[in-house]
């Protein structure tokens, strides 16, 4: 079949059936000029055709609006396929003005063949000798009588995947990465009625189609024989998938596991309990899946009765590395589209495809005791790890994939932690070490530039004061604008917006190239997100020398990723997925590299989407300052941080507990038996019900 304006593919389906996966596949082949939520045919059908509907509307044209719209997702800092097509349009356009085609299509009014031929040639340009073209839109679904009426000969590849398979991934996706429907809660009937009306649709339109224009793909068809699935797809889309190198390798890597996923979730007893209904049982029934939902589902097992020192991931629970770059449709992670689609280094779609994996080393295991050879591990009294930006839903709910997390939690207590008003980093590290609101110990950021702050402006004791003064040393590694310091009985190494130079000097021979901070600017770029991956690993590594050249009874590290990927990667899933899947093994890393009586992992805020309730104090701080730039960040701080503590001093609790930041300087002092003068206050409170019944600042010797 030729390849022509009048006939685009048109990828569509319910979310979360795979769409993403096969778009992938098929935009690997160097003759399928074929996109992923592009959205060029979409964006022109608002633009154009609903609107130039009489010629004095049409010579008009709008067309800086048309190319706003693609700049918001496209531009300099886009991903690479939006600034591909960016380009693209903007190439095309002055091309038909210069050549007097966009003349002509106005003085005629015809609208239809100047959308036609914009679509075409802006997913072509780069594309030789392209023998199909079209995009993937699971949306397409509710423009299938307009596409019909512009593109007459267009065909659809309509993808559907099992509806529990599909339930659970909605859920959890609509729960978990709430930017994508602000405020809304999914509950399980809910992902089972889009599943319903999404493949309705299509059920009820396709026999309006010609059989010869439409193909249906199983997604399980594709991930248990993928050759034989892709065979067919050639032969529909008029382009030989499996004769390319790219697409063979792609289709080798699928994970037949993705078929009954389900069953090893966190909410598979809420698929397995979720009440069918008529259109469900008619529409499972169409599609040909089996009614019967399958195994019994494995329930939790008991909690853990105090803290592992090595903490491992079980291997029931091991992510696949699939798993673990799974696209928004738990889609096996896929390489970039190919250069014919990428003007600059290919990166992925940041609202619904996977960004690159993270180098295997990223994500290797951490067995109990992996790395460290014959070394003993150093003895630490009590574990600190700060998580910047750390977010409960992120974490809580997706406790199933998480196994170091997991452990700890079962063998604890842990909760959402309040931060402090404002919710913002430089006011809440100092309420973290001092056990004072920002008006108690003066650091204050909605005065003053985070990056113009030092520990100097803190005046009052701080933890290392207290714990110095009992004979209890204390390191601090990462710590946000740690400096400058005075003596102490061990070491403080400066985090973000400080010169390392400021190091205490001890250390500084231990830490030769550590650097605190990814080196290129925050934007949303595989590039940066890969950075700031490299950076917290490399960080881990320092540590681990740091603590063994020079161990203290407190060690504390913080860790910037959920913070950074918040800010520039909250309206990607994948980025969101794969950076907590990091952060897992790399609290099973410091745990494997010490011997600790008690940990305490906590965040000093959270991230929510900045449209959504609860950024409203960090808003303001931002427009009070005039920090314009902050506000093309995709997340925003909320106030509710997390916590987990475990260890024999600690009384386990199932069920959540809250607490907040300026609680953990009296909670730790309580905990080392420090004894305070009368005198001293806090603003914060070390709760009886944290605490087990063995003796204050009981540490085993």
């Amino acid at each position: 079949m030729s390849c022509s304006p009048d006939s685009p593919l048109i990828m569509l389906g319910c979310q979360r059936s795979g769409t993403t996966l096969t778009a992938r596949i098929l935009a690997a082949h160097p003759q399928a000029a074929f996109g992923s939520e592009l959205g060029v045919i979409r964006f022109a059908m608002i633009w154009f055709r609903s609107q130039c509907q009489s010629r004095a509307a049409f010579r008009n044209l709008r067309m800086v609006e048309f190319l706003h719209a693609f700049q918001r997702v496209g531009g300099p800092q886009g991903p690479a396929p939006q600034q591909r097509i960016y380009r693209a349009v903007e190439q095309v356009l002055l091309r038909y003005l210069r050549d007097g085609r966009l003349e002509r299509w106005a003085d005629a009014c015809d609208v239809d063949t100047f959308v036609r031929n914009l679509c075409f040639d802006a997913h072509a340009v780069g594309v030789r000798a392209a023998v199909c073209w079209g995009d993937k839109y699971p949306e397409h679904l509710f423009l299938i009588d307009e596409i019909e009426a512009v593109f007459p000969a267009s065909r659809y590849i309509f993808v559907h995947r099992h509806p529990h398979d599909v339930m659970e991934s909605l859920f959890r996706h609509r729960n978990t990465r709430r930017a994508f429907t602000g405020g809304l809660r999914f509950t399980m009937a809910d992902c089972r009625d889009q599943w319903v009306e999404w493949n309705s649709i299509w059920l009820e339109t396709r026999e309006r189609i010609d059989a010869g224009r439409r193909f249906e793909l199983r997604f399980e068809d594709l991930a248990r024989d993928a050759d034989a699935a892709l065979s067919k797809l050639s032969d529909f889309a008029g382009c030989a998938l499996l004769d390319s190198p790219q697409v063979r390798e792609l289709a080798a890597r699928i994970d037949p596991a993705q078929v009954g996923k389900w069953r090893s979730m966190t909410d598979a007893h809420l698929v397995e309990s979720c009440e069918t209904s008529p259109g469900f049982e008619q529409v499972r029934a169409a599609l040909g899946y089996d009614p019967a939902i399958g195994a019994p589902v494995a329930r939790a097992a008991a909690p853990l009765p105090a803290v592992q020192r090595e903490v491992s991931r079980p291997a029931e629970t091991q992510p696949s590395r699939a798993e673990a770059s799974a696209a928004p449709a738990d889609d096996p992670p896929l390489p970039p589209p190919p250069a014919a689609l990428c003007a600059s280094p290919p990166t992925a779609d940041a609202a619904d495809e996977p960004l690159p994996p993270p180098p295997p080393a990223l994500f290797e295991s951490t067995a109990p005791g992996a790395g460290s050879g014959n070394r003993s591990h150093p003895r630490v009294k009590l574990l600190v790890i700060g998580l910047d930006g750390m977010t409960p839903n992120l974490l809580f709910e997706e406790l199933a994939r998480l196994g170091n997390f997991k452990t700890l939690i079962e063998g604890g207590v842990h909760g959402e932690l309040a931060s402090v008003s404002p919710p913002m980093s430089g006011c809440a590290w100092p309420s973290f070490f001092t056990g004072l609101e920002p008006r108690g110990h003066g650091f204050d950021e909605n005065q003053r530039r985070f990056e113009d702050m030092s520990y100097a402006d803190v005046r009052v004791p701080k933890l290392w004061d207290f714990l110095n003064r009992s004979g209890i040393s204390t390191g601090f590694l990462n710590m946000p604008l740690a400096y400058p310091m005075g003596p102490m009985r061990g070491y403080i190494v400066p985090g973000r917006f400080a010169p390392l130079k400021r190091m205490s000097p001890q250390v500084r021979d231990t830490l030769q190239g550590y650097r605190a901070h990814p080196r290129i600017a925050p934007q949303t770029t595989p590039e940066f997100l890969r950075e700031q991956w490299e950076t917290d690993r490399q960080c881990v590594h320092y540590w681990e020398k740091l603590i063994r050249a020079h161990p203290t009874d407190l060690a504390t590290i913080v860790l910037y990723t959920p913070d950074n990927v918040g800010h520039w990667f909250w309206d990607d899933p994948a980025a969101l997925h794969d950076s907590y899947g990091l952060l897992d093994r790399l609290v099973g890393q410091i745990l494997n590299s010490v011997e600790a009586d008690h940990v305490l992992i906590m965040s000093d805020h959270g991230m929510c989407g900045k449209e959504e309730p609860g950024t409203e104090e960090f808003c303001k701080v931002l427009s009070d300052k005039g920090e314009k730039v902050h506000f093309a960040m995709q997340g925003w701080h909320q106030k509710d941080g997390i916590y987990i503590a475990s260890g024999a001093g600690f009384q386990p609790h199932s069920e959540r507990r809250p607490l907040g930041i300026i609680d953990l300087t009296p909670i730790m002092l309580r905990l080392f038996g420090v004894e305070l003068p009368e005198t001293t206050r806090f603003d914060g409170a070390a709760p009886d019900w944290l605490f087990s019944d063995a003796p204050v600042g009981a540490f085993s010797e």
